[in-house]
């Protein structure tokens, strides 16, 4: 489903922003395509993700021009919507160019928190960063420790709040009106392989 080389990539700017957004660590948490990816490492080969998804606490959201800041100095360019940016990682084994998005997703609440004028930006894009029962990853998580190559940095390792199976599967189901394929595989690898096998997910 994804190019390992580009994956890999990924990999990298994940543990780079990790480490740039360590004072935030308690207030978010790894969801999306990622977080299956290491919930079955061990019994499935899952293909993992070049995009990667943060839900932040409703309350921390009042600090989001900072996230924002840190983003923009390690080179992430704000899209459309406030909560996303994205910029284009090179692979250090390949030297191929992928373009990688990092997408900032909350509850509705959150978004009361944010200045007047980007409200405008969000309304935009409101069902792809605003998520109603997005909070429950706060509940169901765990850390994960993780070494790559960083962006045109070398090797480091971070360690990140991780959605567990519960809060995993929880915002996949919250996901299916998109209709995308990669979800569909997500929930198929968790409840299939998640500790070895469907009893276990279970």
């Amino acid at each position: 489903m994804y190019d390992r080389d580009a994956t890999d990539a990924s990999k990298g700017a994940l543990v780079e922003l990790c480490r740039a957004l360590r004072q935030y660590r308690s207030d978010m948490v790894l969801a999306g395509g990622w977080a299956p990816y290491f919930l079955v490492q061990g019994f499935f080969d899952h293909c993992g993700s070049v995009d990667i998804d943060f839900v932040l606490r409703p309350t921390i959201v009042e600090r989001y021009e900072r996230i924002k800041q840190v983003l923009e100095r390690l080179g992430y360019k704000p899209t459309g919507s406030v909560f996303r940016f994205e910029r284009t990682i090179v692979s250090p084994k390949t030297s191929v160019k992928y373009r990688v998005e990092v997408d900032f997703l909350t509850e509705p609440e959150g978004v009361e928190k944010l200045p007047e004028d980007w409200l405008a930006s969000v309304q935009s894009d409101l069902k792809a960063c605003v998520i109603a029962g997005c909070s429950i990853v706060f509940k169901h998580n765990y850390e994960v420790a993780l070494r790559a190559v960083m962006p045109e940095d070398g090797e480091a390792s971070a360690r990140f709040n991780c959605a567990n199976i519960v809060g995993s599967l929880t915002m996949k189901g919250l996901a299916l009106y998109r209709m995308k394929d990669k979800d569909s595989y997500d929930i198929y690898a968790v409840a299939g392989f998640y500790g070895g096998g469907p009893k276990q997910a279970s």
